[in-house]
């Protein structure tokens, strides 16, 4: 079964929006970015699919840009 990037878009997005609502501030102190405001690689990091750990090459993924 493929997942489509629309897919993993939004489930990272919601990763990302439940891990700030439980720790929304740095260490610091300083709030966390919303998702719109992180950059390319930081969307990319939370939307990648799981199941294809942290590799040089993920052809599923890699070739559909955020």
């Amino acid at each position: 079964m493929t997942t489509d990037r629309a897919a993993y878009i939004e489930r990272g997005r919601a990763d990302y929006e439940a891990d700030v609502k439980a720790r929304p501030l740095y260490p610091d102190g300083t709030p966390r970015k919303g998702w719109d405001q992180l950059c390319e690689i930081a969307r990319y990091s939370w939307a990648k699919p799981r199941h294809l750990g942290i590799t040089d090459h993920n052809p599923e993924f890699d070739t559909l840009p955020l």
